[in-house]
């Protein structure tokens, strides 16, 4: 009943409440009899609610700040934020120090809500009195460093916090920024006393540099320039590392040795960082904006040595990269004093990297420990500054900075074996390098063509191939390349020099060029040559470049109409001599030499067809008789067959003797060539088709001739002593397709020459025909009187032509 009776209490306790809030008077006098009941009730109750304790509280700071409404009905904002700041450090005091221990929960809760309030409503407002809140920071770290406090951990990470968020209401005005700053240091050095953490230690370092900072401004009335702030943030990483060592030497301080060093490498990084800034500014042209050099020397200066004093003392390899942004910047700042250009900081950033290459290999020699990182990558990253700067402008020593870069880069990929893609990257950065050197004087030259531009390039790539092949064993000791690597990289020189040298000879060379031209196709040549004597690919190669050289040369020098006419004949004599030549001696292979003197005549014939003379085809075609006979092919002859039909076609048409049985003459001819060389048609099996060819052959020659025979008689006549020539023929020579077509083709020319001249005398007809009639009459009894010596004469000479070819 009791329970029942307390909860109906405090039910229509806040009901009235709510009806009381109509009026002010009603609504505070309400809170406050409300407030001394719950006063006078919950203490007296040990096993109290957490709920009622919160609401006794809750009811008492109500009808606090309702009496105070009510009393004074026109206060400001600025007013209220205090009185809750009051009532905030109350309850606070309540929780810590005064009140019991089922009380301090509750109290410490609602201090926290009172802070929130009260800095809203500080924030609305902008007054000198905001710096009133520091007192939320300042409690809360006094809460967290009372021992018997339960929260404590919790009040000083919170104390944390707010002094970070105090900021925001005391830097509008002078005095309260530098309280706040000062007063943030102070309390942040007791909260880092309670949650010993580097995050603790690192804010209140941070609150000390900006009270530092702060003060130094104020002190020169806003009047800092950027060099000299600079310096300022140089110096204080400075004290920093100086301090940060000393802590560690003594081991005091565990929780603000990381934070003295990561406040140092942060100044200091982005100290360098703006001083590079300041410094592309000041190099582009931007004088106005950026800082004097003067104080960027010496700023850079006090960086260098901050971070060499901390490397000294803690060496590892970010501070090596900072001592070389401090040496890049450094340097830069000092030439910037004597008026240098940014072509001259490249120089420089190559001589630094050349430096610093060399430092590492002494390094390594004297501890014998292996590169770091830092050392591997400084001089790269000079080495690319100076590069990049060297570029700035396209001058006459642009290239140099290119081969300069490259060498770096080489000195240290040679280090490591896996590092063998950027050695050969460099090599190719070598190249790049020597020929912006030549661009440079093309560009400066005048005249000329573009092909003459195509011919120094391959003279260049002619220039590497051969010193890369030549100082392989050398190089390969520097670069730390095989020598079958390097003679490698030596033949693609060489194929971009013989491509080059392909593209200004179909360009067009100007006058004077030509013979530069050939020297260095000769000495392409000769490179393939040396590499001959190891693989034949390169022997065929080689001669193509020195053909292609000598054919120029004999263009230049030679009238072009002499050379058209016996050009293909020279060739012979050059494809007798790569064919005799000992070559086996002399250490190459002889099958690429011969293999080219094989198509060297025929591909020169072939060119200079339009103004080939008969001779130099005869030539040819003996040459290949000649080549024929030597290598026992007699299929080679066949070249040498084309070549004399040629020769006799070109004879046909000079005499103008064209006309079907020429054409067939030389067909039928060139089969029965065929028929009588060719390996086929020569075996026991082919006798067949070799006769079936023959007879095509001489088929074809006699057909045309007894078709062009009938417009004279001499022609006739001619014909029929061809036939009886070719009958002959295959008598002697045995061939029963000479002695089968003959006869066949005499019987018709006889046949058709009878009725030719019976059509112009028709009286003779009655008389030819009772004399063959009387012929007939007698070879019919002949045979009949004599069968068995007739039949034995056939048989005889059936077997006889089945022997014959």
């Amino acid at each position: 009943m009791t329970k029942v009776a307390e909860s109906l209490a405090l039910v229509l306790g806040l009901v009235l409440t709510l009806l009381s809030f109509i009026n002010p008077l009603t609504r505070s006098l309400n809170l406050i009899v409300s407030a001394l009941t719950l006063g006078w009730i919950v203490p007296r109750r040990p096993q109290a609610c957490p709920f009622l304790l919160y609401l006794t509280q809750v009811a008492g700071l109500s009808a606090l700040f309702a009496s105070i409404a009510f009393c004074f009905p026109r206060l400001d904002l600025t007013v209220w934020a205090s009185i809750c700041l009051g009532a905030m450090i109350t309850e606070w005091l309540l929780s810590g120090w005064f009140g019991t221990v089922r009380w301090q929960k509750s109290a410490w809760d609602l201090g926290l809500s009172l802070a929130a309030v009260s800095y809203v409503l500080w924030s609305s407002q902008t007054q000198i009195w905001q710096v009133l809140w520091l007192m939320t920071p300042l409690m809360l770290t006094v809460l967290g460093s009372r021992t018997g406090f339960q929260q404590r951990t919790l009040a000083a990470g919170l104390g944390m916090a707010t002094l970070v968020i105090a900021q925001t209401l005391t830097f509008t005005w002078t005095t309260p920024r530098l309280l706040g700053l000062l007063g943030s240091t102070v309390l942040m050095f007791f909260n880092t006393r309670t949650l010993k953490h580097p995050l603790a230690g690192g804010l209140t370092v941070g609150f000390g540099l900006s009270f530092i900072y702060a003060a130094l401004w104020e002190l020169r009335q806003g009047q800092v320039p950027l060099g000299l702030f600079l310096n300022w943030i140089a110096l204080t990483a400075l004290l920093l590392w100086f301090l940060h060592s000393e802590l560690q030497r003594r081991r005091l301080g565990r929780w603000y040795t990381k934070a003295l060093s990561g406040w140092a490498w942060g100044l200091n990084t982005l100290n360098l960082l703006g001083m590079s800034l300041c410094l592309g500014l000041l190099y582009s042209g931007w004088d106005a904006i950026g800082p004097s050099p003067q104080y960027l020397v010496g700023a850079t200066g006090l960086a260098t040595i901050a971070i060499t004093y901390h490397s000294w003392r803690n060496p590892s390899e970010i501070s090596q990269f900072q001592i070389a942004g401090g040496l890049e910047i450094l340097t830069a700042s000092l030439l910037l004093l004597q008026d240098s250009s940014i072509v001259e900081l490249g120089m420089a950033n190559l001589a630094l990297g050349i430096l610093s290459l060399g430092l590492g290999a002494v390094r390594m020699k004297q501890t014998e420990r292996p590169y770091q990182v830092s050392e591997q990558l400084i001089p790269l990253f000079y080495g690319s500054l100076g590069w990049i700067f060297g570029h700035s402008s396209f001058t006459a020593a642009t290239g140099f900075f290119t081969l300069v870069f490259c060498l770096i880069a080489i000195g240290i990929s040679r280090r490591q074996a896996n590092f063998k893609g950027a050695t050969f990257l460099a090599i190719a950065g070598l190249s790049w390098g020597a020929c912006e050197l030549l661009i440079y004087q093309l560009l400066q030259a005048i005249g000329g063509r573009v092909a003459d531009g195509y011919l120094m390039f391959a003279a260049l790539a002619t220039v590497i191939a051969c010193s890369e092949y030549i100082l392989a064993p050398w190089l390969a000791r520097f670069v730390k390349l095989s020598v079958k690597e390097l003679q490698m990289i030596a033949n693609l020189h060489w194929i971009v020099a013989s491509g080059l040298a392909s593209l200004a000879l179909v360009a067009g060379l100007s006058s004077g060029m030509e013979a530069l031209w050939i020297g260095m196709t000769t000495g392409l040549s000769s490179y393939a040559f040396i590499h001959g004597r190891k693989r034949e690919d390169w022997i065929y190669a080689g001669i193509l470049e020195v053909s292609v050289a000598l054919g120029y040369g004999l263009y230049l020098t030679v009238p072009l109409l002499l050379l058209q006419h016996w050009g293909a004949a020279m060739a012979c004599l050059l494809a007798a001599g790569f064919y005799q030549l000992p070559w086996s001696m002399w250490g190459w292979s002889k099958r690429p030499w011969r293999r080219t003197a094989l198509v060297l005549p025929l591909g020169a014939t072939l060119t200079t067809a339009n103004a080939v003379l008969i001779p130099t085809l005869l030539t040819v075609g003996a040459f290949y008789a000649w080549i024929a006979m030597q290598e026992r092919q007699p299929r080679f002859s066949y070249i040498s067959l084309c070549l004399a039909d040629w020769a006799i076609w070109r004879l046909i048409g000079l005499y103008q003797l064209q006309g079907p049985f020429p054409i067939a003459c030389l067909v039928g001819g060139s089969l029965l060539y065929l028929a009588q060389l060719d390996p086929i048609f020569n075996a026991d099996t082919a006798r067949n088709q070799r006769h079936s060819l023959r007879m095509l052959a001489t088929g074809l020659m006699c057909l045309s001739a007894l078709s062009e025979s009938d417009a004279q008689l001499l022609w006739g006549f001619a014909a029929a002593g061809f036939f009886l020539l070719l009958i002959l023929a295959g008598l002697i020579l045995r061939v029963r397709a000479f002695a089968y077509v003959g006869s066949l083709f005499f019987v018709l020319k006889v046949v058709r020459q009878f009725w030719l001249f019976v059509a112009d005398q028709s009286f003779l007809l009655w008389a030819i025909g009772i004399v063959v009639g009387l012929l007939f009459i007698w070879v019919a009894a002949t045979f009949e009187a004599r069968r068995s010596h007739m039949t034995a004469l056939l048989n005889y000479w059936v077997d006889e032509l089945r022997s014959w070819a």
